[in-house]
């Protein structure tokens, strides 16, 4: 190359990629006296006795059309759709679970349920929390997404704990009326 020519670098700049989001505090505002463990359940149909207690939790906790069929719900030709649980660390209790189903860019949280004995400690939001983080962990692109009944403060609260926020309503979502809130977190 001749002293007079410049070398010219072809190659594209690109700005650096963003940050990831600082890691979840999981026990943020939380009074937990539990050691608690968020596990996904690869193959709940594997284990009837799980299934049994989830089938119990549904009917005392849900009226009937807001029922998760278990287990069809985790049949095996729904691979878009896990099953992940929260244990007692000490004592291998059932506390919490939660369904997602996944699509491409939105993952719906179908349905959270925390036993009875369990609920109004901090269960609720811990698993929620460490499921939210978990798919930001492996690195889960677009928004989580939920429905649940404007009557169930609760529940809402515990979603906005987490970082959802409402973004639609619908009258009679649930049946006359009974509104359905959106609510939604981005990943």
């Amino acid at each position: 190359m001749p002293d007079s020519a410049v070398k010219v670098d072809t190659a594209v700049e690109t700005a650096p990629p963003p940050p990831p989001p600082p890691p979840l505090d999981l026990a943020l505002n939380l009074n937990l006296d539990l050691a608690l463990e968020l596990k996904l359940i690869p193959n709940p149909l594997s284990q009837p006795a799980l299934l049994a207690a989830l089938t119990r939790t549904e009917r005392a906790s849900f009226p009937p059309p807001e029922r998760l069929p278990f287990p069809h719900t985790l049949a095996p030709q729904r691979h878009n759709t896990s099953l992940h649980c929260t244990f007692d660390r000490a004592t291998s209790t059932l506390l919490a679970y939660l369904v997602l189903t996944r699509t491409r860019r939105t993952v719906l949280l179908h349905k959270l349920c925390v036993l009875p004995a369990h609920r109004g400690r901090g269960v609720g939001t811990w698993t929620v929390r460490a499921a939210v983080a978990g798919l930001r962990a492996r690195g889960a692109a677009g928004r989580v997404q939920l429905w649940v009944d404007e009557g169930r403060g609760a529940a809402r609260r515990v979603y906005a704990r987490c970082g959802f926020v409402e973004v639609e309503r619908v009258e009679a979502y649930y049946g006359p009326g009974r509104t359905g809130v959106r609510m939604v977190v981005e990943l």
